[in-house]
């Protein structure tokens, strides 16, 4: 995950860094950097929307490795489950 978070454009990274790794309040960040409760949570929403893009990408080209390593059917299978 800590790939995916620095692969985050600044705003994103510190906001999702003050809220989840620095334990932050959503009140506190809103008054740290000046902005209102609803933009830190519009902005947290956003951020993790973009990472969860990230994380997605970076499974799917850790799983196409895999399968290109090994064609097993046993392998395949065990992808499919964990997709479903």
């Amino acid at each position: 995950m800590y790939n995916a978070m620095l692969e985050l454009d600044k705003e994103d990274y510190e906001v999702l860094h003050e809220l989840y790794f620095k334990n932050t309040s959503i009140h506190r960040l809103a008054r740290s950097i000046g902005v209102s409760r609803a933009t830190v949570r519009w902005r947290r929403d956003k951020a993790l929307k973009r990472l969860k893009k990230i994380i997605l990408k970076q499974v799917k080209n850790l799983r196409l490795k895999e399968l290109e390593k090994d064609n097993s059917k046993y392998f395949v299978v065990a992808l499919t489950k964990i997709s479903i």
